[in-house]
């Protein structure tokens, strides 16, 4: 196993149990209290940890054996 990998497996599970469960949660919220702008909240919490697993993915170098190829 390469180094760091079982690190950034369990870091993106997280990222993705964060969006998926606080979706699920906000829409639920939003629906019960009556927000305005629920679809907004719950879009935002989304790209938000979508994003930061895209950055955090664009962090990690290459193998430099793949780089020349």
């Amino acid at each position: 196993m390469h180094k760091g990998k079982r690190g950034r497996a369990m870091f993106y599970r997280t990222v993705a149990i964060l969006m998926v469960a606080g979706i699920a949660c906000l829409y639920a919220i939003g629906r019960i209290l009556d927000w305005r702008n629920t679809l907004l909240i719950v879009e935002v919490w989304g790209l938000s940890w979508f994003g930061i697993g895209w950055l955090t993915a664009g962090t990690y170098k290459t193998d430099p054996a793949l780089a020349d190829a």
